[in-house]
């Protein structure tokens, strides 16, 4: 209570000194819309420059929403005036990716194609640089891969159930009539073959159903590869899902709060977004002391030292506040009141080195240089390592203002009940429901078909044949029907006229020739055709499983991505960008890929 009686006495004192001692971004963001207005250019790169000093003076290294303000300026005043509007943007704050693409644009346009290219490329570093952007860049890549996933799965799938369809046809009338009369067969083979339609069920589980009944005549390189195929057709819904609940708007108030803190950014949405708080977290000390940096960081001394009284008054411990209400007395020019607070801040905590440190720098000010000596003494001892980084990180008035970030908004996270957290309309996501995501229709249906896919391969490999194409005319075959027994990839007729010929009269072998030229020619016509409708599918039909759907793949990430993630998220993302370039190159890229994939399917028997 006697340290305490001190500092609210001396708080009184302080909140009525008003703040004369730093001019607001705002007021000096006011002299530049008049040069602005105006068509004064000098005065614009004056009014800029000295809005960065007065950042430079505040700790803010990025101007953006007058960074902005200028970039939305120079699109609606195109030309010289325009042009400067954007390179002083770029200086306000050199992150923003706006003003590089805009740049890049005016060098292109002004026969500048290699400093177009350069600023192209600085404006993408921007892009992965600034938090905002690159935020929203990530969200967006899991609906385009996820467009590529789905054309690889559907592609790879289809053409992988046609390429073993006849088999499993075969397969399923010769086990009908094995168990029933001949009549009765072909009904079993359609009821095993169409099961989920005579069940009732849509056309996914039937896709799903034959894509796992083929697993059985599958080698063990195309299991992995079918494997993989479902497990991504059994994610693809649940991981969107998963997507879409972690939100798709903006930033939630914190997390902004803590990139504009790191970057040291003024950003006024946020600033207001979070003092819009305070009524569910005011009874925080954090929130106070994080609040009142994002004031100090915008100049407003008057609503910074309101919010540092206030972290003071609900925390006795942390000497933060009182070095931060030094640091503004500091700067007003009321050097005894920072004094009084540097001493109050080292009552609170002996080893809060920069109440010495700023100390130090408040009795230089007032001549007292021996204890200034002393004061910068212990705050080399107290920070060791740390001290040549602390002289470093000081401002043109030498006092440096604590550090306030994730740390800090991570512990108000915690502290705050989840009640509050609710009422503040910021409550906590919870774990996802697996079970409910799992469970899903659509994922439902790749877990019932895959269990059952699974099932069937062992009980087929270990009590029931599996049937075979000939290698030469393409008829299927199996133990049950096969006669000769010379070949496993020959059927009984070709055995008979390809290796035993002097058994064969030369007609039937004439018409067995004509049969594999027919086949052949229709097969290898069927297709180039589907290799021409579906990229992938000629190699899919060929057996090169892998090949086949990485062509899938490319071919619809790339289409995807200048179709449908160009257009839609990039112009979000940032308007600046010229699109066309970038639709142009991947359309081309997809085109390559679909082509060597046709020609590949064509030129092969």
């Amino acid at each position: 209570m006697r340290r305490t009686l001190p500092i609210l006495v001396l708080l009184l004192v302080v909140t009525a000194i008003p703040c004369h001692g730093v001019v607001s971004l705002p007021e000096v963001w006011a002299r530049v819309q008049v040069s602005l207005e105006s068509g004064d250019g000098e005065g614009l790169e004056r009014g800029v420059k000295d809005l960065m000093t007065t950042a430079s003076e505040l700790g803010v290294r990025r101007l953006t929403p007058y960074a902005m303000a200028l970039v939305q300026w120079a699109r609606a005043h195109p030309g010289k005036r325009g042009d400067l509007a954007v390179r002083l943007a770029g200086k306000l704050d050199p992150d923003l990716p706006a003003p590089h693409f805009l740049m890049a644009a005016a060098s292109w346009n002004g026969g500048s194609p290699v400093t177009g290219a350069r600023q192209f490329v600085s404006g993408w570093i921007a892009v992965l640089r600034d938090w905002s952007s690159r935020r929203l860049l990530l969200r967006s890549l899991w609906p385009w891969l996820l467009l590529g996933l789905v054309g690889a799965v559907v592609v790879g799938a289809l053409f992988q159930t046609i390429r073993f369809l006849p088999e499993l046809v075969h397969d399923a009338w010769e086990l009908g009539q094995l168990l029933f009369r001949r009549a009765d067969a072909a009904v079993f083979a359609v009821v095993i073959v169409a099961l989920p339609v005579f069940a009732g069920l849509g056309l996914i589980w039937l896709a799903a159903w034959l894509f796992v009944l083929i697993w059985a005549y599958l080698d063990r390189r195309q299991r992995v590869v079918a494997g993989l195929l479902w497990v991504v057709a059994f994610l693809l819904v649940p991981v969107s899902q998963l997507w879409v609940d972690s939100g798709l708007g903006a930033a939630p108030i914190p997390a902004r709060a803590t990139a504009m803190l790191a970057e040291e950014r003024a950003d006024l949405s946020t600033l207001q977004g979070f003092a819009d708080l305070e009524e569910q977290l005011g009874t925080s000390a954090i929130y106070h002391l994080v609040l009142g940096k994002l004031f100090l960081l915008h100049g407003d001394c008057l609503d910074a030292r309101l919010h540092f009284q206030k972290a003071l008054l609900a925390d006795s411990a942390d000497p933060r506040p009182l070095v931060f209400l030094g640091n503004i007395a500091f700067t007003e020019g009321n050097i005894s009141e920072a004094i009084q607070l540097y001493s109050s801040a080292i009552q609170r905590d002996p080893r809060c080195v920069l109440a010495y440190y700023n100390l130090s720098y408040a009795f230089d000010r007032s001549y007292r240089f021996q204890e200034a000596d002393s004061m910068r003494i212990k705050a080399r001892e107290l920070a060791g390592r740390e001290y040549t980084r602390l002289r470093s990180e000081g401002r043109e008035l030498k006092i440096v203002d604590p550090q306030v970030g994730r740390d800090d908004i991570e512990r108000l996270e915690s502290e705050v009940s989840p009640e509050q957290w609710r009422v503040a309309g910021l409550a906590r996501r919870e774990l996802p429901d697996v079970v409910g995501l799992v469970l899903a229709p659509t994922p439902l249906v790749f877990l019932v078909t895959g269990l059952l896919g699974l099932v069937g391969v062992i009980l087929r490999k270990r009590w029931m044949w599996t049937a075979s194409s000939c290698t030469r005319c393409g008829n299927v075959f199996c133990p049950r029907c096969k006669t000769a027994v010379e070949s496993d990839a020959y059927c009984s007729q070709c055995i008979s006229v390809f290796l035993k010929r002097d058994m064969v009269a030369i007609e039937q072998q004439s018409a067995k020739l004509d049969q594999i030229r027919r086949w052949e020619r229709w097969t290898g016509l069927g297709r180039r055709v589907v290799s021409i409708l579906a990229p992938g599918s000629g190699a899919i039909l060929l057996g090169r499983w892998g090949k086949g759907i990485g062509e899938a793949f490319l071919v619809s990430f790339l289409g995807a991505g200048a179709l449908v993630w160009l257009p839609r998220f990039m112009a979000e993302l940032e308007p600046s960008i010229s699109i066309v370039p970038l639709q142009v190159t991947f359309l081309g890229l997809a085109g390559l890929v679909w082509l060597r994939a046709i020609v590949t399917s064509w030129v092969r028997r």
